[in-house]
């Protein structure tokens, strides 16, 4: 309903021509990355792939660009076995989002793989605490 709102307010061109295309998909990809860092950062905990993204990092010790690369390239190849269409979008993405993590986690000095991700045992503490 939000993306719906958006092409209904004509915020976001219609992408006509292909490059228009895979330009509006990367710009849709950096802001993926940017609010992936914005929660992230909070430290409150990180989605399922993220999650993976983060910890096979910390296990591999390989940056974690490459590790969500990995991933996004995993579940494509499970998406395509179970009959879902690849597209040259699906391609960017998954290779292109990996290089964005790692890009923008360096340009802002973040370390993802180093973070502590409050669990939900903590969050439960934390809460109990600030009612005290």
């Amino acid at each position: 309903m939000f993306i719906d709102g958006l092409l209904w307010l004509g915020w976001i061109p219609p992408a006509r021509t292909m490059a228009s295309g895979i330009l509006l998909l990367l710009a849709g990809l950096e802001l993926l990355v940017l609010g992936t860092w914005m929660y992230m950062k909070s430290a409150l905990g990180a989605g399922p792939r993220d999650a993976l993204m983060v910890a096979l990092a910390r296990k591999t010790g390989r940056s974690v660009g490459l590790c969500r690369a990995t991933v996004e390239v995993f579940v494509i190849i499970a998406g395509f076995l179970l009959g879902g269409q690849v597209g040259i979008g699906t391609v960017i993405c998954a290779v292109g989002l990996g290089s964005l993590f790692n890009l923008n986690f360096h340009l802002l000095h973040f370390r993802a793989a180093e973070l502590h991700q409050e669990n939900m045992a903590e969050t439960l503490q934390n809460l109990r605490d600030v009612k005290r």
